[in-house]
């Protein structure tokens, strides 16, 4: 009865050990491969960020180039150079699809050649974003700013701008549609013809 006991013992002894080795969680990692499997929920390290441009009444396309020493270069102005040597742009997205990691910023550059003898005007009506709730998660410092931009006649106009996404977002794809749209001279000069008329009555009044 007693070597029956241990037999039992034994047999039972190896049954575990075998169990444990064959364990992942044993740690055998030359006989166990691990699988990668998705979890949903969980954000990819970078989100695709998708500019797009409409044009109404304006005759050239906004080109959207990587920014060159990104450091160095101040977010929100805008320049006139005479050529695309002048600018300090480095590769360009044709497709318009930029890469920006989650938790970080980017700068690249908007630029306009002006191939015309004649100056332009030009302002951005407010964007559009898809998917809505993405609004949340960045930031873009773009064009839309509600003012008028001028390019100097045979010249290339650029204006640096920055993306910032936090490291919360949970979206793949951001996409987001600005409408460019031209001012027609006459009516730029009535503008600013309004805008002195209206100081000249400010300065009376005071």
């Amino acid at each position: 009865m007693g070597e029956l006991m241990r037999s039992l013992y034994v047999l039972k002894f190896i049954f575990l050990m075998t169990v444990f080795f064959k364990s992942p969680a044993a740690g055998a990692s030359g006989s166990v491969k691990s699988e990668e499997k998705t979890v949903p929920g969980v954000a990819k390290a970078t989100l695709t960020f998708n500019l797009k441009f409409t044009y109404n009444n304006f005759p050239f396309k906004i080109r959207i180039f990587d920014a060159l020493d990104p450091r160095k270069l101040v977010s929100g102005k805008f320049h006139n150079v005479k050529d695309l040597a002048g600018a300090p742009i480095g590769n360009e997205y044709k497709n318009g699809e930029i890469q920006v990691a989650r938790g970080d910023s980017r700068k690249f550059v908007l630029v306009i050649e002006n191939t015309e003898d004649k100056p332009l005007h030009f302002y951005v009506a407010p964007h559009s974003t898809d998917p809505m709730q993405s609004a949340l998660n960045h930031k873009f410092f773009c064009l839309c700013t509600g003012q008028i931009y001028f390019v100097k006649p045979k010249s290339v106009w650029y204006k640096v701008v920055t993306m910032n996404v936090e490291d919360t977002a949970d979206i793949e794809t951001i996409t987001q549609v600005h409408k460019v749209i031209g001012v027609d001279p006459l009516r730029m000069k009535k503008n600013l013809d309004d805008e002195d008329n209206a100081q000249g009555k400010s300065t009376k009044q005071q």
